[in-house]
């Protein structure tokens, strides 16, 4: 994947990765799109990390080197990988390496870990595209009105705005035992519980304990 128009930013290459992988990979190359994603969101991630150290550590002032304080520069940017593919998590994901920017990288090797054990999902377009629907439907009713599932299933959402200024909610899905998972993945589990949700009311659960919300789901089997 070349870099794409009209993106700017690593939390755009992100989403990108992150819609894929929720869809479902129906191939390797459909995998290596959504990784390779990933990574243009790393190097914009590298080359923001490299300026603000250049900023911190100003080796460079008035025509005049300072070895000492570029010493130091290189030491701090030598610091982390070129490449997402060679980060780790206890080497590497430290505010002393990436500074802000840690929970950014942190969130990006653990997608890339879990997209490169993601089980392929043969599914057609018009399928790939119902996923993708059920997903935006799911994390708007955890948003807006307290949509939430058994300790099965768990959630991690934030409030986005894409490059074109338009404000959007991002979730990732946890699955008990296995960490975060496609949405492909959940879906045949996640959107009958939306709808029983949805024929009760919609209540807002968000202040619910798990023992509650099971309950409440259990009346679906009844």
């Amino acid at each position: 994947m070349s870099y794409r128009k009209g993106f700017s930013t690593s939390d755009q290459y992100r989403d990108l990765a992150v819609e894929m992988f929720n869809a479902g990979f129906n191939s390797n190359a459909n995998r290596k799109e959504a990784i390779t994603a990933l990574s243009r969101g790393y190097e914009i991630i590298r080359r923001a990390r490299d300026e603000q150290l250049r900023g911190e550590i100003q080796y460079y002032v008035d025509g005049e080197w300072d070895q000492e304080l570029y010493a130091q520069y290189c030491e701090a940017q030598e610091a982390y990988p070129m490449d997402l593919h060679n980060v780790r998590q206890a080497k590497h994901i430290d505010a002393e390496v990436f500074g802000d920017m840690t929970a950014q990288v942190a969130e990006l090797v653990e997608l890339r870990a879990a997209m490169k054990d993601a089980d392929l999902v043969p599914a057609s377009k018009n399928e790939a595209q119902i996923i993708i629907e059920q997903e935006r439907a799911a994390a708007k009713a955890v948003k807006d009105d307290g949509f939430r599932l058994d300790q099965w299933i768990t959630t991690q959402a934030w409030d986005c705005v894409s490059h074109l200024g338009n404000p959007y909610y991002r979730v990732n899905w946890y699955k008990q035992n296995e960490g975060l998972v496609s949405f492909a993945r959940i879906c045949s589990f996640v959107a009958p519980r939306r709808e029983f949700w949805e024929s009760k009311g919609k209540p807002n659960m968000s202040q619910w304990p798990y023992d509650q919300i099971e309950n409440f789901y259990s009346e679906m089997a009844a």
